[in-house]
């Protein structure tokens, strides 16, 4: 997490202590209760996002801040984020440096009228990836004259300088500060933050695993399913840790000999180690519907809406399962944002308001 808090002072150093001090219990809470350690990434950041909201928001807009939280798996190098008014998360990959969001996706925390849903953004990092996040006081230096003999300064109105700051300092955060201060005067609280991530030492998908998996998909190619699940399984037995993708194409023969409680074994290993595999996590929420595991169908599909809001298809099928758990008010409103997403889309709205009104006569829509 990197933060600003809003005013001078007093003001300033009290929002950053209220932030501090509430952040560590959610990390401590999230420590010592299984439910809450449990969560999923999505439904854990929206949570923490909301709780600290509603906190400065009980200062009537006298103490505003801005934020960027995030989490990232360490197996995979997958990161979720929220980014509250702060400037933009930085990229440095390859020696180049680039803004991980190009929009506003929420105002300062304890900003009145935060109404809307919480939504989660994803960057999937490879190792030897860095992320930096930086208060404002990256951007507002007030810039030396190229004319050393000039007295003329002015501040910087460039939001992009910092890209090529990183680049000159490698990602390095003593190195970026010392570029930041020869090139001007900081002006504002400056704060850095930076992630490094190196990997699990998983990554590569041999040349051994590579030529095993395309035997599989012929053997499903020329109808041979028995064949091409024998092959798989050998393949998982012989190198567990690597052949993780295997499982995917495990789960799809199941789900095509309708075998879904072996299909949801294999799907939630391939989905623990690819989790920004967002296309399979929607297959993996209709296995388990298929599967009578309504709940969890639910999870799933939550996670995939906290990320991609509008897809379609997740909303619908979010709706269904809805619709099966008997939960009429949440089906609603479900397909009250659809309508507002979507408000040329009358006629399939039309059709399921008719399916909610049948299904709940008593159902106000």
């Amino acid at each position: 997490m990197n933060s600003d808090a809003m005013g001078k002072s007093m003001q300033g150093a009290g929002g950053a202590l209220v932030l501090g001090a509430v952040f560590q219990s959610i990390i401590e809470r999230t420590n010592l209760s299984s439910n809450t350690y449990n969560q999923s990434p999505e439904r854990w950041l929206k949570n923490a996002f909301i709780e600290m909201h509603k906190i400065f928001e009980g200062f009537d807009g006298s103490m505003l801040v801005s934020l960027v939280i995030g989490l990232i798996e360490e197996e995979t190098g997958f990161l979720y984020f929220i980014n509250a008014e702060h400037p933009w998360l930085i990229l440095y990959r390859d020696e180049k440096a680039s803004f991980l969001e190009n929009e506003l996706s929420y105002r300062k925390l304890g900003t009145k009228g935060l109404n809307s849903g919480i939504f989660i953004k994803t960057f999937r990092l490879y190792p030897g990836d860095t992320i930096i996040s930086g208060s404002d006081g990256r951007d507002d230096i007030l810039l030396f004259s190229e004319q050393k003999e000039s007295a003329q300064r002015q501040i910087n109105q460039d939001e992009n300088l910092i890209l090529s700051y990183v680049e000159q300092g490698k990602g390095d955060l003593n190195s970026i500060f010392e570029v930041l201060t020869q090139n001007g005067e900081i002006t504002d609280d400056l704060s850095l933050i930076r992630v490094y991530y190196k990997g699990n030492g998983n990554q590569n998908f041999n040349e051994t695993v590579s030529k095993s998996y395309q035997t599989a998909k012929k053997h499903v190619e020329l109808g041979n399913i028995d064949a091409a699940i024998e092959s798989l399984q050998k393949q998982i037995l012989s190198q567990p840790v690597t052949n993780k993708r295997f499982h995917k194409l495990l789960a799809k023969l199941h789900f095509k000999r309708k075998e879904y409680s072996e299909a949801i074994e294999h799907a939630q290993v391939y989905l623990e180690s690819h989790p920004y595999d967002i296309g399979f996590m929607e297959l993996g929420s209709i296995l388990l519907r298929k599967a009578g595991k309504i709940n969890e169908a639910i999870e799933i599909a939550e996670r995939i809406r906290l990320r991609e809001p509008k897809a379609v298809k997740n909303t619908f099928h979010l709706i269904r399962l809805y619709l099966e758990k008997e939960n009429a008010q949440r089906a609603k409103e479900l397909l009250a944002e659809w309508e507002n997403l979507y408000p040329e889309e009358k006629e399939r709205t039309k059709k399921w308001k008719q399916i909610l009104r049948l299904k709940f006569p008593n159902l106000l829509i």
